[in-house]
């Protein structure tokens, strides 16, 4: 972002930050600082202007609200602060459909920070595991060899980081 001219800054709940600029849209920069996740213009998402004059993120449900020279946005990022106890999972689309939601995932919410999550088979085969940093985490319906899962029934077994609390889910997939 070395020629951007900056004019507005938010950290969300996984220290990820949202970067406006005067003409250039807006930036999405990894935790680090190093990496571009997104950059969202005019061209390839609903803002009304890519010149941005505030941003702010709502940690509690991931929402981003974006003010524009020409009006307002708001944006439902996939981060959001953990939940303080977990108790069951929500997830959606449910049912989840390849040929009708893919490429977007299945999203997971009701997580707590640094959660571990193990997607199982009916049979009780590990599918795909992975920890989550926020509350809110998504799944692409593929297993740990990247390859699409059957049709059928997954359970989503999510384990707080000090293995204090377990939450669980299901949903249906459609190949």
């Amino acid at each position: 972002l070395r020629d951007v001219r900056v004019t507005a800054m938010a950290v969300d709940a996984n220290n990820q930050k949202w970067i406006g600029s005067d003409g250039d849209g807006l930036y999405l920069i990894e935790e680090a600082g190093r990496e571009v996740i997104r950059h969202f213009t005019i061209e390839n998402s609903p803002l009304p202007s890519n010149v941005i004059q505030s941003v702010t993120v709502n940690p509690a449900t991931g929402e981003v609200f974006i003010s524009t020279q020409s009006g307002f946005a708001v944006y439902q990022a996939l981060e959001r602060e953990g939940a303080v106890s977990m108790k069951s999972l929500r997830l959606y689309p449910n049912p989840y459909s390849y040929s009708d939601h893919a490429p977007n995932a299945i999203v997971i919410e009701d997580l707590a920070d640094n959660a571990t999550v193990s997607i199982l088979s009916t049979d009780g085969r590990l599918v795909r595991r992975f920890t989550t940093r926020g509350g809110r985490a998504e799944w692409d319906g593929l297993d740990e060899d990247r390859r699409r899962v059957p049709t059928g029934v997954y359970f989503v077994v999510a384990t707080g980081n000090s293995n204090d609390q377990v939450a669980r889910g299901r949903v249906v997939i459609i190949r």
